[in-house]
């Protein structure tokens, strides 16, 4: 794949590594600050902004788009989101990259209380709220992929991050896709490392 060649990228732990535009859940929930996390009118915002962001970068000369997603798999309609934030750049001919990261519950609410983190995700500041969300999911939904699921319209990757540091993920990540590693940030938005905790 070169450099310039369009793809979007669920993912996060290659931000600093790859040269695509990050949006995460963070930079979406600090703009709709006037609607609770959660809410109906939140969920229809970040779902808004998030299909035409798509959009809109797969028809850019943008190089990729690295956009963090936590789907519940047994939910049609987060599985129906996750085809159409791909479908714009399959149209073009672009790649879709799939980068699944789960980690094992302790682990993950550990992150929900580290200070990057909490600074980050302003919806992660009320730590019972934080971590009674976290755990309700995990015991209500489907929240890693069964094999080849994602196949059909991704190339994927699970890698069980639990014990292993974020560059060292990168570097599995980029191998595997062959991808093509950014030396130096392109702007001042890349510079800035991904919230990895």
């Amino acid at each position: 794949m070169a450099p310039t060649s369009r793809h979007l990228d669920f993912s996060c732990a290659v931000s600093g590594a790859f040269p695509g535009a990050l949006v995460d859940g963070a930079a979406v929930a600090q703009r709709l600050a006037l609607f609770p996390f959660g809410s109906p009118p939140f969920q229809r915002l970040v779902g808004d902004f998030r299909r035409r962001l798509v959009a809109e970068a797969a028809a850019s000369d943008l190089p990729g788009l690295i956009l963090t997603f936590v789907p519940a798999h047994d939910q049609p309609e987060d599985r129906a989101a996750m085809f159409a934030h791909a479908q714009p750049f399959r149209e073009r001919g672009g790649r879709v990259l799939c980068l699944e990261l789960p980690a094992d519950q302790d682990e993950r609410l550990h992150r929900n209380t580290c200070p990057s983190r909490l600074a980050a995700k302003p919806s992660k500041r009320d730590l019972q709220a934080s971590r009674r969300r976290l755990v309700e999911l995990d015991a209500t939904h489907r929240l890693t992929s069964r094999p080849g699921e994602l196949a059909p319209w991704a190339e994927h990757l699970h890698i069980d991050n639990t014990h292993q540091e974020a560059a060292h993920v990168a570097t599995q990540t980029i191998a595997h896709f062959d991808l093509p590693a950014a030396h130096e940030p392109r702007t001042a938005a890349e510079a800035t490392p991904p919230d990895t905790t």
